[in-house]
């Protein structure tokens, strides 16, 4: 059968073989497969050698989809042909996936950047968002301990700010008229006759119990006669944050009259998420913002994490304590706090673009010089949140890795790799190149 492209026939030409590679160019959305690359060995069968010996290639440096059994021009663009064999693309196997060649002048266009593996220790800034709160333990409950009524009412509204040791209210109740009466009474009797009485003893106690602090007490037994109301006295400074009387109503034993908070410290409550875990600890100091006070900024402490996750935001509570002396700061205002520490021990750290996460795995390209680049299976660690990543395993100090046009090294791996497999079979059976 005769070459169409052969002179004898008349054509003007030898028939050009061409195939077409499958496109190993990302675009937008496209996602690495594994193995990020298989490059094909460089060793070939004695049968290989022989062929290889007998026939030679041609190929074009700027179409290498363009493979000739003759020397020649390009088809496509007329360039000249350069002489083409397995050896000519073959790589070594320094890493399971192989190593890719590319000439340097490509890797310059392709804007290739490297940077070095350094060993050192992982500082980070944990960002974290919330809120102020009141403290827990800076609400007090006023519950009344005897039935009675609301005489005059000085805690009036809610809000309003009160001192430690300020009537909150006057309450009118029989029971503490006797029982005042009584230690009136206990009083002057142990005046007269100079000897101290149990019975006036068991009447202050009775008192204290009653709600009345000590110092009321003892003003109290100095009376002559038992006043019509006692004054209630607030136990904090703060603010009433929750009023269930008003003056003239009728109370009795366990009602919640009001409640008092201390807002002198808030809490500050945040949320933290699970990556952050490993660089939060109580005790540590932390930097508060709050935008309805910009430029200014409090310093407070760590002082809880919270146990539990919150299985829908996927977070866990953080808790800082910042003093609020001025009061300037209110519960349910929006807040952010920084947290700087650092990791103990050193390992390798790399900037985190030099990484592929193909999803099941992480690897990099590794710069070997002359335009060899070797890629590897790393095994990441915590990043800093400032663009790098601890490698716990896959490169050493000093190692260099690439940082921009990873993506166009594997597309030109994909490419040799359909090269030295279209070689190989051609060389084996010459026949195919005709």
């Amino acid at each position: 059968m005769s070459n169409p492209m052969n002179p004898s026939t008349g054509k003007t030409g030898r028939r050009a073989v061409m195939f077409v590679l499958l496109p190993a160019a990302f675009a937008a959305g496209v996602v690495f497969h594994e193995p990020i690359m298989r490059m094909v060995s460089s060793s070939t069968k004695p049968s290989e050698k022989k062929s290889e010996a007998q026939k030679q290639l041609w190929t074009c440096s700027m179409h290498p989809q363009v493979i000739l059994d003759h020397d020649g021009t390009c088809p496509i663009c007329h360039m000249a042909l350069t002489p083409l064999t397995a050896g000519a693309h073959a790589v070594g196997t320094r890493s399971v996936a192989g190593t890719v060649v590319i000439n340097p002048v490509v890797v310059q266009q392709m804007g290739v950047r490297v940077a070095t593996a350094e060993v050192r220790k992982l500082t980070k800034t944990v960002r974290l968002i919330g809120e102020l709160l009141e403290p827990e333990p800076a609400h007090v409950d006023i519950n009344l301990r005897v039935n009675g009524w609301i005489d005059k009412l000085y805690a009036d509204s809610d809000g309003k700010a009160v001192a430690k040791g300020e009537p909150l209210f006057d309450l009118y109740s029989p029971e503490l008229t006797i029982a005042v009466d009584e230690l009136i009474a206990g009083r002057k009797q142990k005046d007269n006759s100079k000897e101290p009485l149990a019975g006036s003893f068991y009447q202050a106690t009775k008192l204290s119990r009653m709600g009345l602090e000590d110092s009321q007490i003892d003003e109290l037994a100095k009376h002559q006669v038992a006043p019509k109301t006692i004054s209630y006295l607030s136990p904090m400074s703060g603010h009433v944050t929750a009023k269930a009387v008003f003056a003239g109503s009728a109370v009795k034993a366990g009602d919640a009259v009001m409640r008092i908070a201390d807002r002198s410290t808030l809490w500050v409550e945040l949320q933290a998420y699970e990556q952050d875990l490993p660089f939060i600890k109580v005790g540590q100091e932390a930097k508060v913002s709050i935008p309805a006070t910009p430029g200014e900024s409090y310093t407070g402490k760590l002082d809880f994490i919270y146990p539990h996750m919150d299985m829908m935001s996927r977070t866990i509570r953080v808790r800082i304590s910042v003093p609020n002396p001025n009061h300037a700061l209110h519960e349910g205002m929006y807040a952010s706090a920084e947290i700087a520490t650092t990791l103990p021990g050193e390992t390798v750290v790399i900037p985190s673009e030099a990484i592929l996460d193909t999803g099941t795995r992480q690897l990099t390209f590794v710069w070997l010089g002359d335009g060899k680049f070797e890629p590897r299976t790393l095994k990441i660690g915590n990043s800093d949140g400032h663009g790098n990543a601890q490698v716990l395993d896959g490169l050493k100090a000093g190692d260099r890795v690439v940082t921009s046009g990873q993506f166009l090294i594997d597309a030109e791996s994909r490419t040799q790799e359909a090269i030295q497999k279209l070689i190989a079979d051609r060389l084996a059976d010459p026949g195919m190149a005709k």
